[in-house]
């Protein structure tokens, strides 16, 4: 009975996580071109760093 209990919480939460998902890539969608470079080169920056940081 457990298991079935988990499976159904499960499939909740994917379908929760889907829906936020999908919010947020819209989100994203609509923001300004220049705004959407200010986010790459940060993320491109952390990454840097994340792998400077495991040598």
């Amino acid at each position: 009975m457990k298991k079935l209990l988990y499976a159904k919480d499960s499939e909740e939460f994917w379908k929760i996580f889907n829906e936020e998902n999908e919010k947020r890539r819209q989100k994203l969608a609509k923001l300004p071109f220049a705004r959407k470079i200010e986010i790459l080169e940060k993320m491109q920056a952390d990454a840097k760093v994340m792998r400077e940081s495991t040598m």
